[in-house]
């Protein structure tokens, strides 16, 4: 082998050397930069997908907020359409009671009542009121119970003392308090 051939031989084999060290370096520099890009790309994603999320989460809190408050307004809204409708509910009973007390019926609904509810053991006064003393000598007859005015206003029926302690209630007051109690337990959702 003469020099050109040692010569070419050793240039081939520092071209092959330096290709070798050439594609070790480039593979080494891909993976780098695919390291680097796929670690960027990794790190980019988690940051939109946190972002993503507390975006996500400050909506639903928000919607959630403007839906209790929505709620809220619409059972303040209920809640008053449902007074107005029970006042006027009620005023109109009481005029139907006003009405009612002025019937004979009425008269024989206070005699029946009082007669059911009287104490057989003990002389039991009834309290009625000052409109309805007027039919006085025709109940106190009917029921053998003495009858006076009461004092308090409560709208119509009566109040009969069973016993010494004890006063059995059939006013409408009383029964309208138990039935307008009863339609306020009404709930709204």
């Amino acid at each position: 082998m003469d020099v050109e051939e040692k010569l070419k031989k050793f240039t081939d084999l520092v071209f092959d050397e330096a290709k070798k060290e050439q594609r070790d370096i480039l593979n080494k520099i891909t993976k780098e930069h695919n390291k680097t890009c796929t670690d960027y790309y990794n790190n980019t994603k988690r940051k939109f997908n946190q972002r993503f999320e507390e975006e996500e989460n400050r909506f639903i809190r928000e919607t959630q907020k403007e839906v209790v408050l929505a709620q809220t307004d619409m059972k303040r809204e209920l809640i008053s359409l449902r007074n107005s409708q029970e006042k006027a509910i009620f005023a109109n009973v009481l005029n139907r009671i006003k009405e009612y007390m002025k019937t004979e019926e009425y008269v024989l609904s206070l005699i029946s009542g009082i007669n059911k509810n009287k104490s057989p053991n003990y002389a039991s006064t009834v309290y009625l009121m000052a409109n309805d003393i007027l039919h006085k000598e025709r109940i106190q007859n009917a029921t053998g119970v003495d009858c006076v005015e009461s004092r308090e206003d409560f709208i119509g029926g009566f109040k009969i003392s069973i016993s010494e302690n004890r006063i059995f209630d059939c006013s409408f007051e009383t029964r309208l308090s138990e039935i307008r109690e009863n339609f306020n337990k009404i709930k709204i959702n």
